[in-house]
């Protein structure tokens, strides 16, 4: 891997597990046990790396909307395709959790991160709404909208990755998330999709947090 793309990655691990603002770039360099005057060589600062992880977060949310249409089909794969949006949200958490601090600096990525937020929104409802019309779950149209925002701030605002700084798991974080948000839309299963439910449940007893996954 190039060193301008370890770089990237290593930023975005850090950045995950302890926020932007805790992390400095002498900090990313020592944990790559490189320079600082080499990291400067291929970005210029926290700035240009911050943004170049949004471009990178955009490009991958976008690519992953684009799929919606022909990945989900059955019931189970609605909950299998939030598990996969849910973990790319919670791998660029900080972005939620530190964007007072990065967007007020940035107005061009306040922008571009509004614009990102209505998206998931957008992809929230039409989640509902296909379940919806394929009789999974009966809502009206503003429960339909209401639930929509719900997910969004239980995706985007979630308790546990602010509190995962010791012991910092993507996966079960996302899966606890991906649960909390079966569990909210639960009550408007029809009778044939809880029975589905029930039975991946039954299917896994233990690993209840993966469930759909």
């Amino acid at each position: 891997m190039k060193t301008r793309d370890r770089i990237l990655q290593c930023s975005l691990e850090m950045f995950s597990q302890y926020g932007h603002v805790k992390v400095s770039t002498v900090e990313i360099a020592n944990a790559l046990e490189i320079s600082p005057g080499n990291l400067y060589y291929h970005f210029n600062g926290k700035d240009q790396l911050l943004t170049e992880l949004f471009y990178e977060y955009e490009a991958a949310i976008n690519k992953l909307m684009s799929f919606y249409e022909d990945d989900v089909q059955a019931f189970e794969d609605y909950w299998a395709y939030l598990n996969v949006y849910v973990g790319l949200i919670q791998q660029y958490s900080f972005f939620y959790r530190d964007m007072k601090v990065i967007f007020d600096e940035n107005k061009l990525l306040k922008r571009r991160f509004m614009r990102l937020v209505n998206n998931h929104h957008s992809f929230f409802l039409k989640m509902l709404t296909s379940l919806n019309a394929s009789s999974e779950i009966k809502m009206s149209e503003a429960q339909q909208s209401s639930m929509a925002d719900t997910i969004c701030l239980i995706a985007t605002n979630s308790l546990d990755t602010q509190l995962a700084e010791e012991d910092y798991d993507l996966q079960a974080i996302t899966q606890r998330i991906v649960l909390r948000i079966i569990m909210l839309v639960e009550p408007y299963f029809s009778s044939e999709s809880k029975e589905k439910y029930q039975h991946e449940v039954e299917q896994n007893p233990v690993e209840a947090t993966s469930l759909f996954s």
